[in-house]
């Protein structure tokens, strides 16, 4: 069953903790969610951001997002396929579905 829901984070607490009591997932399918981008976070009434960690500390005022789908969550996407490797730079034909890492992270 597809949830995408939103929350308002009305005391502090950690992210996974908030959303198994909030979702009535288990932390398990928290984390796995967690980690393939189904949890974002709007702090300060800034642009809402992707958050991949459990023990992230969420504030008062903060929104939490959850889009859980198990039916995604369970796909496994096609590796990615190295083209060309440059000293400065490469070049990948990544399929749909596998996330890149933004600028920096690599």
């Amino acid at each position: 069953m597809p949830l995408d829901a939103h929350y308002p984070v009305e005391q502090a607490s950690l992210l996974a903790d908030f959303l198994v009591s909030k979702s009535g997932l288990s932390k398990a399918k928290i984390k796995e969610c967690m980690e393939k981008g189904g949890v974002w976070v709007r702090r300060d009434g800034r642009k809402e951001s992707r958050y991949r960690k459990a023990k992230t500390l969420l504030r008062t005022g903060d929104s939490v997002s959850l889009y859980y789908d198990e039916g995604i969550l369970c796909l496994t996407p096609n590796r990615p396929q190295l083209i060309a490797d440059h000293l400065d730079y490469s070049v990948w034909d990544k399929p749909p579905g596998v996330l890149a890492p933004e600028a920096g992270q690599t």
